[in-house]
């Protein structure tokens, strides 16, 4: 059975794992960045991650992976609306995200795509934005308010 909690500094070692597997960044990892991510967990191994930053009201999801053997049971989708309940929980209204890979799951996740010059200024600035993610990924906006 999958438990979704949130991450604790024991994680890092195997979120990091992930993420590298995945080939998505770890080095712009925040320290103490574990309040703003949420794993899933088989048999005690985490098998999903997904995180965000904010900055005011302003959310940008990142470092959203599950293991190969896991996909495809919803995992991803849980992970990403634990990680939106809690943005919104600290006063998000909107949460971006940018992929090259996740725009058919992310539109059906109530994300729209939007113009990278359409970046709000907390967004437009991140090192996400900047320097890791190609001219190529595509920005991806969802309006959080609705959300408790």
């Amino acid at each position: 059975m999958i438990a979704f909690d949130s991450a604790c500094p024991s994680d890092e070692a195997a979120i990091r794992e992930l993420l590298r597997a995945s080939d998505l960044p770890t080095d712009d990892l925040p320290p103490g960045f574990f309040d703003r991510f949420a794993v899933a967990r088989f048999e005690g191994r985490v098998v999903g991650v997904a995180g965000f930053e904010m900055e005011e009201a302003i959310a940008m999801a990142r470092s959203l992976a599950v293991s190969p053997a896991f996909r495809k049971e919803g995992i991803a989708s849980s992970l990403l609306t634990a990680i939106e309940e809690r943005a919104a929980s600290r006063g998000g209204s909107v949460i971006y995200g940018l992929t090259l890979t996740a725009e058919v799951f992310l539109t059906t996740r109530g994300y729209e795509r939007i113009e990278r010059s359409d970046a709000p200024d907390e967004i437009a600035r991140t090192f996400e934005f900047t320097e890791l993610c190609p001219e190529s990924a595509v920005l991806m906006r969802k309006v959080l308010n609705q959300m408790d």
